[in-house]
């Protein structure tokens, strides 16, 4: 869908899911970014889940602030963060 409207990626950089959906085809709701820009901006995502969490929000109103549209998607977003942490021995 991006390539139609937009033409092919450019060499050094990636799509990233503005809208947090990695199901979403509305390339109005894709970005062109660095990957690196992109893993920082996943890793910010994390801190303020992990942040609303210990404040007391449920995984279910987590998911609904952040636009992701399966709690199935929030916890697998933290267990590659944790997988991500364990191997680079930081857990």
């Amino acid at each position: 869908m991006w390539e139609k409207k937009n033409g092919p990626v450019p060499e050094g950089f990636e799509l990233d899911h503005i809208c947090r959906q990695r199901d979403c085809m509305n390339p109005e709701h894709l970005e062109l970014v660095t990957h690196q820009e992109n893993c920082f901006r996943k890793s910010q995502l994390r801190v303020d889940m992990r942040s609303d969490y210990q404040n007391g929000l449920s995984i279910d109103e987590i998911a609904a602030k952040f636009g992701i549209s399966r709690r199935e998607d929030l916890i697998e977003q933290e267990e590659d963060s944790d997988a991500s942490y364990m191997q680079r021995g930081l857990a």
